[in-house]
């Protein structure tokens, strides 16, 4: 065993935790308080830590009753999902990298008088656009569609042209977190019944369209979508766009999947993260709501649950398969 599983994600005391439940396997959380001095919430929490890294579950047989990973299977297994996802944070980072140097040389040189950069301000401009390109199109339309009146009106040109005639295959990720758009989603709605794909992911860092991986067209800024848009003749750009595009499509979910639990895709990305070991203020982050708000959620899974704690409600979970 390592000398310290910090490096894994235990902290001091959840490590001496699990070493103390592997010595003895049959404390409960009074005698693992007791003889190691602290609080019986902090053992609650340690537990909680180890079951969402997968190192002990709750005995079905014996309620109450935790069941420990033996250390040469949970913390390999735990090493070699650790591994994997650095690997696969390296790889996105080099990619987002990429598309971060590619979108900062557009902007930089969006002014250029060059033909790869047009702005296109008014909002009959925007609408032609839009509407002529994504009919144009031959191969694919990609679109990112954050919550605002521009990402509906690209949707809108999408449906609105005969954007699915010679098989053109059509996709996009909408937002749909807290308090989605209604508009947003109409539309979304219209896309899939059209023959599109669309998928649904709690935070949509931008909206963009991309066509043939040729033209992108992307906010003039993207905090006030009245500026217009940029539209963007450069294969390299829109190579780059791509493959944000495709991060955020393999990790959003199918909005016309029903969940047997009636849960929000907001609440289903925050049992995913913290399935994944994600602190409440780690999941607030990736999912940009407030700490408070996901503690809020949080609590009303635990009812759902009928848990006390993130603990059981993990476990819970698990055994319904809501994760």
């Amino acid at each position: 065993m390592l000398e310290s599983l910090e490096a894994l994600g235990l902290d001091a005391i959840t490590e001496t935790v699990y070493r103390r439940l592997l010595a003895n396997p049959n404390w409960g959380v009074a005698d693992i308080a007791d003889h190691l001095h602290i609080r019986e919430s902090d053992v609650r929490q340690a537990l909680d830590r180890l079951a969402d890294l997968s190192l002990l579950d709750w005995d079905a047989a014996t309620p109450g009753h935790v069941l420990v990973a033996s250390p040469d299977g949970g913390l390999a297994a735990l090493l070699d999902h650790f591994q994997d996802d650095l690997v696969k944070r390296q790889r996105r980072i080099a990619e987002a990298n990429a598309a971060i140097a590619s979108i900062t040389a557009m902007y930089r040189d969006r002014d250029r008088p060059d033909g790869i950069f047009e702005l296109l301000q008014t909002t009959s401009s925007v609408r032609t656009r839009l509407a002529e390109l994504a009919d144009r199109a031959r191969l694919e339309r990609l679109l990112l569609l954050a919550g605002e009146p521009m990402a509906v009106a690209m949707l809108e040109s999408v449906c609105s042209r005969g954007a699915f005639r010679h098989g053109v295959a059509t996709r996009a990720v909408y937002q749909a977190g807290a308090q989605p758009d209604p508009d947003l989603m109409a539309q979304a709605q219209r896309l899939m019944l059209e023959g599109g794909q669309a998928r649904t992911a709690p935070v949509v860092p931008m909206t963009l369209m991309v066509i043939d991986r040729e033209v992108a067209f992307l906010p003039h800024d993207p905090h006030d979508g009245g500026r217009g848009l940029i539209q963007v003749h450069s294969t390299g750009i829109a190579v780059a766009l791509v493959a944000l595009f495709d991060q955020l499509w393999a990790s959003a979910t199918c909005p016309a999947e029903a969940h047997p639990a009636g849960l929000t895709p907001v609440e289903r990305e925050l049992l995913r993260l913290l399935a994944q070991g994600f602190t409440d203020q780690r999941a607030a982050n990736a999912l940009a709501l407030s700490l408070r708000t996901v503690r809020r959620l949080m609590s009303n899974l635990q009812t759902q649950l009928g848990a006390r704690s993130r603990f059981q409600a993990g476990a819970a979970a698990m055994r319904r398969g809501w994760v």
